[in-house]
């Protein structure tokens, strides 16, 4: 018989956009999707966009919209 699994998914693109909206400042989104747990080794050990350096390419791709996400925000 089958048994499923019951859980919460969320898609890569909505959990960088999620991340993009609850940052702070620059630094804070650099540190959260460095936190991203994007599989685990053989021996059970996370591994993040941190260890890939992956965060760095997600920062600078970043740097003009978070500048405009405030830039907007604080014209209302």
């Amino acid at each position: 018989m089958f048994q499923g699994k019951t859980g919460f998914d969320i898609t890569v693109a909505s959990e960088i956009m999620a991340i993009f909206c609850l940052a702070k400042d620059l630094d804070d989104l650099k540190r959260r999707i460095g936190n991203i747990v994007i599989g685990y080794n053989k021996e059970g050990k996370s591994i993040t966009c941190k260890d890939l350096k992956a965060d760095r390419k997600f920062n600078s791709s970043f740097k003009g919209c978070f500048k405009s996400k405030y830039s907007t925000n604080i014209g209302k």
